[in-house]
């Protein structure tokens, strides 16, 4: 099967139906690259977000972050940082996510960073349901 029936295929049944276990690490990464560049298209970030951290392309959930970050679209750059281990820019939206009161997206960002403590902190003290949408 060449790579365009198989992105088109990923893109038809999703990731979790299709088995990539065949594919070596670098056709797999621009695979799953590839379609989630499609996801990003279709406005659907989180799938694209779980597309990149699959193909371990870190680059791209930086630039997509950055983009994100950008348009004020701090929940959905949340998640796209989540995967990295930039903690410069996880510091920087969880601390945006607070401001805008999205607490749950700040909680878990904390939570990928090891800072237990300002996940307790939030937890303690902020609701994680009522302001997100």
């Amino acid at each position: 099967m060449n790579d365009k029936k198989l992105a088109d295929m990923i893109m038809e049944k999703g990731i979790d139906n299709v088995n990539i276990a065949m594919l070596d690490e670098s056709k797999r990464k621009g695979i799953l690259t590839h379609v989630a560049n499609a996801y990003i298209k279709k406005n659907n970030i989180s799938e694209a977000v779980r597309l990149f951290a699959m193909a371990r392309n870190k680059e791209r959930l930086i630039e997509l972050f950055d983009w994100l970050f950008e348009q004020r679209r701090y929940k959905q750059a949340a998640l796209a940082i989540i995967p990295t281990d930039d903690k410069e820019r996880q510091n920087r939206i969880a601390e945006i996510c607070l401001r805008e009161k999205l607490f749950e997206s700040a909680s878990n960002v904390y939570s990928a960073m090891g800072n237990d403590v300002m996940v307790k902190f939030i937890s303690e003290n902020f609701p994680l349901e009522d302001f997100e949408s």
